[in-house]
């Protein structure tokens, strides 16, 4: 069959050498790939099936066009490709996160401006900022009114690409992720480091780990986030698992787990936290913060309190803090109060391992 169809340069006459590249992705794969002409057309023969299409041009945005059936002779609507810039507009350039994302380069900004935007986004290695209005304003009414919502049963944010801290994420509200069956409902991270600042994680839902965040062989750091009113089965605010995480003026509030961690859990993980807040979570063991297999804690100039340990086993008490075969814990001018474990030992904190206290 025939594909056919005209491509023009943003602000240009000549328009030769635009390139489709044409992947087949149904019922088996094939790659081919055309030019357009000076004046912008272009036309080739393909097999039958179901393909994406991608319009591309160095220094230009690419476009995309994905799930395109093609079982006769095709001609696409006429299209055009706009100068790369390195700060990119949604929706005003882009009307979805993920679409700006896939056209940005290393280094770009997506800027979005206030909305709701139901998407699941997947940063695919882009080494980029994700930033709202927030990032020039400093305005925090940016951070709620700029809403990534969850809308399917996944991640409502994926890092799964060995991103690094040059991928980043600023000033956004996180709500309503609904995970299912898969870890991290509101944002995962496995193999990736990327940042967190200014954020708002709240109303995530999962049936297995790490509800508000799940991390995974990560190194990421978190500033200024808000975890809040997040339910799943461990972790209801962060499940961490073979990370090194820093967290530094977070607030853990109001999370709940069917068993332990009612805020942070992390399983064979270290943590720093530094003028942070883990208030009102619940869980099995370790209402405010479960510890696991070898995890080491350190805790700074923060506050841990009212939260709830509601297990019966002998193994997971702690209302504040339980340390499961941990090798330390380090608290340093921390406040842990009114945490309760209501049927086993620590109310406060619960530990089989090395505690270190000064000026608590």
């Amino acid at each position: 069959i025939n594909l056919s169809g005209i491509v023009y340069l943003s602000g240009e006459t000549d328009h030769q050498g635009i390139t489709i590249l044409i992947e087949r992705t149904s019922p088996s794969s094939l790659i081919d790939s055309t030019h357009t002409a000076t004046d912008g057309t272009y036309n080739i023969s393909v097999e039958t099936g179901v393909y994406d299409i991608t319009f591309e041009e160095h220094g230009y945005f690419s476009h995309y066009l994905n799930d395109v059936v093609l079982f006769d002779n095709v001609v696409l609507a006429n299209d055009t490709l706009n100068v790369h810039t390195t700060i990119i507009n949604v929706p005003s350039q882009f009307s979805t996160i993920q679409n700006a994302l896939d056209a940005a380069y290393t280094g770009d900004t997506v800027l979005v401006d206030t909305g709701i935007y139901e998407e699941a986004i997947n940063f695919k290695g882009k080494a980029v900022m994700l930033a709202s209005n927030y990032l020039f304003s400093e305005d925090t009414l940016d951070i709620y009114e700029t809403n990534i919502r969850g809308s399917q049963e996944t991640s409502v944010l994926t890092f799964n690409s060995n991103e690094s801290s040059s991928s980043k994420i600023i000033g956004f509200k996180i709500s309503n992720g609904n995970s299912g069956y898969t870890n991290g409902a509101g944002i995962s991270c496995v193999n990736s480091s990327p940042v967190f600042e200014n954020m708002i994680v709240e109303n995530c839902s999962t049936e297995v780990r790490g509800a508000g965040f799940y991390l995974e062989n990560s190194n990421s750091v978190l500033t200024k986030i808000t975890i809040r009113l997040c339910d799943g089965n461990m972790g209801g605010g962060i499940y961490a698992k073979n990370s090194h995480l820093q967290l530094a003026q977070c607030q853990i509030i109001n999370n709940f787990t069917n068993n332990d961690g009612g805020g942070l859990y992390l399983y064979n993980s270290t943590a720093y936290l530094d003028s942070c807040a883990i208030l009102n979570n619940e869980g099995g063991g370790g209402g405010g913060i479960h510890c696991d297999n070898g995890s080491v804690l350190e805790i700074k100039k923060s506050t841990i309190a009212n939260n709830i340990a509601s297990s019966s086993s002998d193994m997971y008490g702690g209302g504040g803090i339980n340390m499961y075969y941990c090798d330390s814990l380090i608290l340093n001018d921390v406040i842990v109060d009114n945490n309760e474990s209501q049927d086993y030992g620590g109310g406060g904190v619960n530990t089989t391992g090395t505690v270190f206290l000064a000026d608590n």
